[in-house]
């Protein structure tokens, strides 16, 4: 029989996290369980949907080692309704025991060698960096990815590691964002690599809890993050990444500087009147400095607004989706944003005035 400690508190915690990794509507029962493994004084959860897996280390009173597979959904029902602050488990065979004052549970278990193997040796470290600048690369791009079965290459986020930076992008084809975070330490290799949408996701909710610095290694079909007391792995995305710097226009005609809340405020007004499209028509008027705001449902009525801008180009007109505008918009610093376009037909570029490190880029909608 094997013994171990935990505080209640750690071992919620850690199996809330383990237990998000698991395998969802799975034919495979074993996925939506964990390897509990106990090792001298702490114990590994591992859990995996055979896409991405994950360890995760917490600290325990023991003295002894062993593994067994354990019905974590379960498990965590019942220790949340323990009123102790520390939980004893007692592994006998195929067994998982928990016992109290007043109470005493037997959990069905299976045989460690049964779980799947989660590759954690990955030895080609690309980086070192703080999660919490990973957490914002993400946080930026994930949420505009749409899963694409035909072009599985822009469904997932596309990471450019160089020597003293790394970038993020992401695209649904009306849209992307790029954005780069500066680090402290000079990258082991230059690189790039597509990471799939579903570990983006989870690795948002995970370093939203862990702050603090973490490794990412890589070989040529997967991905490996490593934090104090975690593991990550995962599969990468085959095939190249579009070539999106070719999109990106220069030297665009018309530079205007906009007060970022004045803007969304018209975005917000106008957004009652657009149409089924989200489409909005933007004018430019050079000769009174004013954009125009203008959008039309013909069961609602229509609307104009207009905002003082900053900046040269020449007067024109262009349609817009307002939605995903104002993401754009939300993603950006400051009370100022620069919108730079060319003309009614090619991308826009929205942009922070002081902090350029992102850049948003949007389709229009249809020519005027």
């Amino acid at each position: 029989m094997i013994q171990i400690t935990f505080t209640k508190d750690n071992l919620i915690k850690g199996l809330q996290k383990a237990e998000r990794f698991t395998g969802k509507n799975t034919t495979l029962p074993i996925l939506s369980s964990v390897l509990l493994k106990v090792e001298k004084n702490k114990a590994k959860l591992y859990s995996t949907d055979l896409e991405v897996g994950a360890i995760f280390e917490i600290s325990a009173k023991t003295e002894e080692i062993g593994s067994v597979i354990i019905p974590v959904k379960s498990i965590i029902q019942f220790v949340q309704n323990i009123n102790n602050s520390n939980v004893v488990f007692k592994i006998k065979k195929d067994k998982l025991v928990v016992e109290g004052d007043n109470y005493k549970t037997s959990f069905n278990c299976l045989e460690a060698d049964d779980f799947p193997v989660i590759p954690d040796n990955i030895k080609e470290k690309l980086i070192r960096i703080e999660s919490e600048k990973i957490l914002e690369g993400l946080i930026n791009t994930v949420p505009i990815i749409n899963f694409n079965s035909s072009r599985p290459e822009i469904s997932g986020i596309f990471i450019c590691v160089q020597k003293n930076s790394i970038k993020f992008v992401g695209t649904d084809s009306f849209r992307l964002t790029e954005i780069e975070a500066s680090t402290e330490q000079k990258s082991e290799k230059e690189t790039s690599l597509i990471m799939p949408l579903k570990l983006g996701q989870e690795l948002i909710k995970l370093f939203q809890e862990e702050k603090n610095e973490v490794e990412i290694c890589s070989n040529q079909h997967q991905i490996m993050i490593k934090g104090k007391n975690f593991t990550v792995v995962s599969r990468l995305i085959d095939g190249s990444y579009p070539p999106y710097e070719q999109i990106i226009p220069h030297n665009n005609k018309t530079k205007l500087i906009l007060n970022k809340n004045s803007f969304k405020k018209g975005l917000e007004m106008a957004s009652v009147f657009s149409g089924k499209m989200n489409d909005m028509k933007f004018s430019f008027d050079f000769g009174k400095k004013t954009l125009k705001i203008y959008s039309q449902n013909s069961e609602v009525g229509d609307f104009s607004y207009e905002i003082d801008f900053e900046g040269e180009g020449e007067s024109q007109e262009i349609v817009l989706n307002w939605k995903f505008f104002l993401d754009g918009l939300n993603k950006i610093e400051g009370e100022k944003f620069i919108l730079e376009i060319n003309n009614a037909i090619n991308p826009v570029i929205i942009k922070g005035l002081k902090n350029n490190r992102m850049l948003y880029l949007l389709m229009p909608i249809r020519s005027v």
